[in-house]
């Protein structure tokens, strides 16, 4: 299949988008307005009676739109989560300390 004009039409509009979305979103606020977003849509739960499969097709499609995920940036989008990963939520509980609401986490 060969790229059509009007394909490459709509990738540029996608793109032009994205770069919205991205600036919306790469400011500390934005920053904690996604996460809230995601946070209060179970997109983080591990629980299947928590996951709204709307919701989280939504907070797919957001991040998306912002760029984070697509199928050409599954490797660089599973790298970037991996090099994230640490063990705060554990030595939290090992330590007795209380999350940022105020409860034990």
């Amino acid at each position: 299949m060969s790229v059509t004009i009007e394909m490459q039409d709509a990738a540029k509009q996608e793109q032009d988008e994205r770069k919205i979305f991205r600036r919306v979103f790469d400011t500390p606020d934005g920053k904690n307005v996604l996460t809230w977003i995601l946070n209060e849509a179970r997109y983080f739960s591990s629980d299947s009676r928590e996951i709204d499969p709307v919701l989280m097709g939504f907070c797919n499609r957001l991040l998306n739109k912002i760029g984070i995920i697509h199928p050409n940036n599954l490797f660089e989008d599973t790298e970037a989560r991996i090099r994230n990963a640490n063990d705060r939520d554990l030595e939290g509980i090992i330590n007795g300390e209380e999350n940022k609401e105020g409860g034990i986490l």
